[in-house]
């Protein structure tokens, strides 16, 4: 156990040097310079436009995640098209090149490569994206590289199998119109006010599933499946000059159209009165409320634009606690609220908010939520408020400075590497995030927070979705309701935020400490258990599993399964109350 803490205090503080250079690097005096990429990430384009991202990482080990990401989705199709950008990706598992019919799945489940988990695909508005996971042995390696390189540009398109997978995807489109999708394809024509997203939902429609000729899928296939727009994400356990040569090798005799369609980026027109959307239907569940108020987007370029998303963060963070605190008093008029500012779709992001709302109470729940959103934005935040939020921020970003190498590919860097490539969201290191923070963080007054209200808190671009359950005991409110409380919210007289926290401190008396009893360790296990003097045992093992990071459980024997007949519902759920209560500490 020694010569264990002794290599990890050895590596600890060799990855500290390595940071604490790297930080010497980087100059944050000019806020004009532009955000850098992450220098981990290996980018590249080739000579037909294809571009790739690479980058190593061991978190799963052995493992490797693979993306086709195509800059292009749904909203690009034709009126003989409804639908069939997805279609395409179904018949990709249909037949191409190298792999005909069934062949493709058949032999990646033959390497334990699941249809779902592993093997997947999705099709939005504006992207559609192929997705593998596998080992990164050679062979099964260079395979998937090879059905990448299909999917990109070798989809067979039998029309047998067209015919065949006419009716599974018109299940998959009977599938999905549950509730939550019939209430999201209602309320896009408010949401994007008429917009051309309102007529390119991905699922399409049956009419065209079921009938469209042949070659409107072959149309759609060749207008823009294209290496102009197609990038390569992988992300995982490999070399990563090795896979570049092999990337080159692979996609680069993809030939570039030599007269391709123009890629139109369509735009959601304002809208100066609000938009209002009162959805209801029997399956479902609860009632809800989200408000969206929509500037045009600005593309994050310089380190003083990222300045503004810290800003960004900064304000919807402390929000969002003096949500939470609304949502934990004993009369509280909704269920659970969030804040926040971010990409909404096409040319717009959006100032959002949103509430589960109670269904007496579901006037006062929206009144309530715009209630806040207005005081902040009449008194702005608090010093207190602040310096609590901005060590919350620097913290979450020194945690993930420090597990660098421990996060897994899949959840953390795939999506972001997409982001970048559809929606040139900067990708900076984690490192150069935690230095940009401790940098800019002691440097930003409560001021620049609160003057980020006027920017985003406006009438103009407003759409108001309500969704809720179809029952007769559910009185509903009305557009006209709606609109007058969402107009009237900055007339009413509203009293400033008062901040509870701001002396508050974990502990007011330290406990006295306790004594160990018995110290026992077990060598072939690595763990060491403490018997207290209180009777309490103690177990801890250390791992490499991550760098900076200790997780605590705690159990005693018993719980639900002795308590009473009488009792076993409150025993049931006793440890949700009692994670889910709060009570204000007194100042001292």
């Amino acid at each position: 156990m020694k010569y264990l803490n002794t290599v990890l205090v050895a590596f600890f503080f060799l990855s500290m040097c390595s940071l604490s250079a790297q930080s010497k690097l980087l100059d944050f005096t000019n806020l004009e310079k532009e955000i850098p990429i992450d220098p981990s990430v290996k980018m590249g384009k080739l000579s037909n436009g294809l571009t790739y991202y690479l980058k190593h990482n061991e978190k799963p080990k052995n493992k490797a995640e693979l993306r086709l990401v195509l800059k292009a989705g749904s909203i690009l199709e034709d009126e003989d098209q409804l639908g069939l950008a997805h279609f395409i990706e179904h018949m990709a598992f249909n037949g191409t090149k190298n792999f005909p019919k069934n062949e493709l799945i058949d032999y990646l489940q033959s390497l334990g490569i699941e249809f779902g988990a592993d093997l997947n695909a999705h099709t939005s508005f504006d992207e559609t994206v192929y997705k593998l996971s596998v080992p990164t042995d050679e062979a099964t390696f260079n395979t998937s590289l090879q059905v990448l390189r299909d999917w990109a540009d070798g989809i067979t398109f039998s029309d047998e199998e067209i015919d065949n997978e006419r009716g599974i995807v018109a299940e998959e489109l009977r599938a999905r119109s549950g509730a939550g999708m019939r209430m999201y394809y209602q309320s896009i024509p408010e949401l994007t006010n008429n917009s051309r997203y309102a007529e390119r939902a991905p699922i399409g429609t049956l009419d065209v599933l079921m009938h469209a000729k042949y070659d409107a899928l072959k149309r759609y296939y060749r207008d823009w499946y294209r290496p102009d727009l197609m990038a390569l994400m992988l992300v995982g356990d490999f070399d990563v000059a090795e896979v570049e040569t092999k990337i080159k090798k692979v996609f680069e005799s993809i030939k570039p159209v030599t007269h391709p369609k123009e890629r139109i980026y369509y735009k959601i027109p304002e809208n100066q009165e609000p938009k209002i959307s009162i959805i209801s239907d029997k399956e479902a569940k609860g009632v809800s409320v989200s408000i969206y108020i929509k500037k045009e987007e600005k593309e994050l370029v310089t380190l003083n634009d990222y300045k503004q998303e810290l800003l960004k963060k900064l304000y919807t963070g402390m929000l969002r606690q003096r949500l939470s605190e609304v949502q934990l008093m004993p009369e509280a008029p909704f269920l659970s609220a969030s804040v926040g500012i971010g990409n909404f779709l096409s040319n717009m992001d959006c100032y959002y908010l949103r509430a589960t709302l109670k269904e007496d109470r579901v006037e006062d729940g929206i009144d309530a939520l715009l209630t806040e959103s207005e005081r902040a934005k009449q008194y702005g935040f608090t010093t207190t408020e602040l310096e609590r939020y901005k060590e919350l921020l620097l913290n979450n970003a020194d945690i993930r400075r420090k597990e660098t190498g421990k996060l897994s590919s899949k959840a953390y860097y795939i999506d972001k590497y997409i982001d970048h490539f559809t929606d040139k969201t900067p990708i900076p290191s984690d490192t150069f995030i935690y230095e940009f923070y401790k940098a800019i963080l002691p440097s930003i007054q409560v001021e620049d927070v609160n003057n980020m209200a006027p920017e985003w808190i406006r009438k103009d671009n407003t759409a108001v979705v309500i969704k809720a359950i179809e029952k007769e005991a559910l009185v509903l409110t009305t557009k006209t309701k709606v609109l007058e409380i969402v107009q009237n919210t900055a007339l009413k007289e509203i009293a400033p935020y008062k901040d509870m926290l701001g002396d508050v401190k974990l502990m007011y008396v330290k406990p006295k400490p306790g004594k160990i009893k018995k110290t026992e360790y077990n060598k072939k296990i690595d763990v060491t258990t403490w018997t207290l003097a209180n009777g309490i045992t103690v177990i801890a093992k250390p791992t490499p599993f991550q760098n900076d990071l200790i997780n605590m459980s705690g159990f005693r024997l018993g719980g639900s399964s002795v308590a009473p007949d009488s009792l076993y519902v409150s025993a049931r759920y006793a440890g949700n109350i009692v994670g889910s209560s709060a009570e204000k500490i007194p100042s001292t």
